[in-house]
């Protein structure tokens, strides 16, 4: 059974892209777009 995992927008950093060497999970088009919606309010991007 996969795990569970959460986004906190309030604490977006930079992270090399040669971190990202496998894929943990996957999220849908809703959870992306609340994601980017929450990372857009702290970063004042309308």
């Amino acid at each position: 059974m996969p795990s569970s995992s959460g986004v906190n927008g309030l604490q977006i950093r930079s992270l090399s892209m040669g971190r990202f060497n496998k894929r943990l999970g996957k999220a849908s088009l809703g959870e992306l777009a609340d994601i980017l919606a929450s990372v857009a309010i702290v970063l004042e991007i309308s």
